[in-house]
């Protein structure tokens, strides 16, 4: 039997049950297609309440084109591999961010990161 990802900061959730070899294809499959160099991306911050913003850092080795999906529904395209994106979660939950090189038919790879945001307490 396959190995299994699990999480003990909760932070992998979406991820729980994948077999190792799954998980490392969602989280780093690079250099595929072309050889656009290694994909990943960094946020200052994982954890938090919402909104929280978080500042994130394409730390991609090549490429000229990216797309980042927020996991809440947004989505951002850019042309530069050296590049902080700035975004807002307003929503409660695990997103899982994605930052894919290349062009639709001719990806260089893929990169995720979770973020966990708790519901704000009400006041009183």
């Amino acid at each position: 039997m396959a190995p299994r990802v699990f999480s003990t900061d909760g932070l992998l959730g979406p991820l729980r049950g994948f077999t190792l070899a799954a998980a490392a294809m969602l989280f780093a499959v690079a250099g595929a297609c072309g050889g656009t160099g290694d994909v990943a991306l960094s946020g200052d911050v994982t954890t938090g309440t919402a909104p929280l913003r978080v500042v994130f850092s394409n730390l991609s080795e090549g490429g000229d084109r990216f797309t980042w999906d927020f996991g809440d529904g947004t989505t951002q395209t850019t042309f530069d591999p050296v590049q902080t994106i700035l975004h807002e979660f307003t929503e409660a939950g695990v997103h899982t961010v994605t930052l894919t090189a290349g062009e639709p038919g001719n990806l260089g790879g893929v990169a995720a990161q979770a973020i966990r945001l708790d519901a704000a307490c009400a006041a009183g």
